[in-house]
């Protein structure tokens, strides 16, 4: 054991050949990979409840004929000599004093190299550009050279001495091993072509840069009337402020606006993201959390800072051509979501069809692409009563633009003297169609004569609902996302109030938008010299006088059902089993304030339902109630 360790300090050797037997937890494994290679060969298509079984059985001993030969077992490996498990020959020790003859390191934003020199080491420190910044000769040979590596670290890491030398290195950073021969070459390379790779470098980062916001300034939508380069401006001055007051040693290099907001992908409540470059010792996450402490807002909109370094994340100019590919594909995508919902929302037409013999249309006369209501009625009124070829009918078509006729849905609505509402529970295509429901009810209402079973309520009611949700949304779309998490929950809600009549709270809304809007609208007409039907103000109150009197006119069917049964002997219009609602203070107020108080009266009432047998209700016609 001497000789080969005499040999190995004088001669050095990598590897040694070693010959041994599989461990235990090696041949277990080895089982293991036989048993999972068998059960896939079975064809099973799920295997994970015989694996998870597998150390139950191998410790039964009921995997001995997956077990490995001798030969099998009996292992050739060449291990690294500082590797080997030797009990006679210090390896490791052996190896350092051979091997570590040259070293090379980073440190934060700095490179370290390290090599033994005739009168102890030369050490040299570069920059992240392989830019040599200092160097010298450490000149005690009695240390080892980790050893005198660490009494450099100390050095750099000395915060009583601080200088652009250090860059960003901090007490707790950790020294990270590098090839020592690629980053000499570097180095060289930097050397010979250092001033003319600078110059090319710096040019295509500030072209980067430029172009980047350059960009942003055409598709940025300013927020207050403040442009880009205005908010990029006041967070670099709000930045100052904040170096000055906590007295931070850092240089600020550029700030850009960045994230959805500079390319015009933002939603109304989106932040407005800040990237800006520094210089100096101070950690990016450090100083993340310094600069948004105070939750700086521009315009009412948060301010998202994000510190970059060259030494961490990089420049200005290499991080923002990765923020312009990732927005790229967000716009894509947004772009692709966009075309999907245009497919789906598609224009429909909605005509009506009348039909000699409703059972068969071919037999008879058959008109089709009829525009309107009374058009309808008066072919349906020509078709002499005499002809027998069947019940003549009237019935509605939608067609969707840029599809085949054969892809519309038709059905009939009115069949002899009855319309026959019910049916439409089965027929989304119909229901979902604002337009096709609204054509429907007209046709009920100027059908002075006819039986109607069933009725529209439900669905005109959803449509009511779903129109002041979305008003909601567009006048406070910040305050609406604030406080509405379920929004198919908040139209539902809308939808029950209405079809029970329980819309007082809707009337204080729309009433308090009008008188909202109107004033926004005289701002806009008269301080601003917009044109009427320019005015944002002006449209959204049109908007909420409209909905206010579909609102005013609808007949909330469920709610006099309801009243019927429970109310028999009233007489002046006051229920008298219900407690008098108290009115609410008229202004501006948020539907969304419902939503709480609807949850616990459909909880109460789902409750009565269940304890309260359903009385038997008339069906009536609309015409009837």
């Amino acid at each position: 054991m001497e000789d080969l360790q005499t040999l190995n300090h004088e001669v050095g050797f990598d590897k040694v050949r070693v010959h041994r037997e599989m461990s235990p937890e090696e041949i277990k494994d080895f089982v293991k990979q036989r048993f999972e290679y068998q059960l896939k060969s079975s064809g099973l298509d799920d295997i994970s409840l015989y694996m998870d079984r597998f150390d139950a059985l191998y410790e039964q001993g009921k995997m001995e004929h997956l077990m490995p030969t001798a030969n099998q077992k009996h292992i050739v490996e060449d291990v690294p000599f500082t590797e080997w498990e030797n009990p006679y020959i210090d390896t490791k020790s052996q190896t350092m004093g051979r091997e570590e003859t040259e070293l090379a390191f980073r440190l934060a934003d700095r490179y370290i190299s390290i090599q033994e020199a005739t009168e102890g080491y030369d050490y040299t420190i570069y920059d992240m550009n392989y830019r040599e910044l200092d160097g010298g000769v450490y000149d005690n040979p009695d240390i080892t050279i980790r050893q005198a590596l660490d009494e450099i670290v100390t050095d750099l890491k000395e915060p009583m001495h601080r200088s652009s030398l250090e860059g960003s290195i901090r007490t707790d950073d950790e020294l990270i091993p590098i090839d020592y021969d690629e980053l000499t070459e570097k180095a060289e390379q930097e050397a010979k072509h250092g001033i003319e790779n600078r110059i090319r470098k710096d040019a295509e980062e500030r072209k980067a840069v430029a172009d980047f916001k350059a960009r942003t300034e055409e598709l940025f939508h300013g927020i207050n009337g403040q442009t880009q380069e205005d908010i990029e401006l006041s967070v670099y001055a709000y930045l100052q402020s904040k170096i000055d007051e906590y007295g931070i040693n850092i240089e600020l290099v550029d700030a850009a606006v960045s994230g959805s907001r500079c390319r015009g992908l933002e939603e109304a409540a989106s932040d407005l993201d800040v990237v800006v470059e520094y210089r100096g010792r101070e950690s990016e996450d450090d100083l993340f959390n310094a600069f948004n402490e105070d939750g700086f807002t521009i315009g009412g909109v948060k301010v998202d800072i994000n510190p970059i370094t060259e030494g961490k994340t990089g420049t200005l100019g290499e991080y923002l051509p990765g923020v312009e590919a990732y927005l790229a594909e967000k716009r894509a995508a947004l772009q692709e979501k966009a075309a999907e919902q245009a497919q789906e929302e598609k224009q429909t037409v909605v005509t009506l069809t009348v039909a000699e013999c409703g059972e068969f249309h071919n037999f008879g006369e058959y008109h089709e692409n009829i525009a309107g209501v009374e058009e309808a009625i008066a072919i349906f009124n020509r078709i002499p009563p005499e002809r027998m070829n069947g019940i003549p009918s009237i019935g509605i078509n939608i067609h969707t633009e840029g599809t085949e006729s054969y892809e519309d849905t038709q059905m009939d609505i009115v069949s002899g003297r009855v319309a026959d509402l019910e049916i439409l529970d089965y027929v989304p295509d119909i229901t979902d169609n604002p337009k096709a429901v609204e054509v429907i009810a007209e046709l009920i209402d100027k059908l002075l004569d006819i039986e109607v079973r069933g009725s529209l309520e439900k669905w005109q009611a959803a449509f009511l609902a779903a129109e002041i949700d979305q008003l909601s949304y567009n006048y406070d779309t910040v305050q609406y996302n604030q406080t509405v998490e379920d929004r198919e929950a908040q139209i539902a809600n809308i939808t029950e109030d209405i079809r029970n009549g329980n819309t007082g709270y809707l009337n204080d809304f729309l009433n308090a938008l009008i008188s909202d809007s109107i004033r926004e609208g005289m701002t806009d007409i008269f301080g601003k010299g917009t044109e009427l039907d320019d005015s944002e103000g002006v449209q959204t109150a049109r908007k909420a006088k409209e909905l206010l009197d579909k609102l005013t006119e609808y007949k909330p069917l469920a709610k006099i059902e309801e009243l019927e049964e429970c109310n028999y002997n009233m007489i002046d219009n006051v229920l008298n089993n219900e407690k008098p609602k108290e009115e609410k203070q008229a202004g501006r107020i948020s539907i969304k304030e419902k939503l709480a108080e609807k949850k616990a009266v459909i909880e109460q009432r789902d409750k009565s339902d269940k304890e309260v047998p359903e009385k038997g209700t008339e069906k009536k016609s609309e015409r009837e109630i």
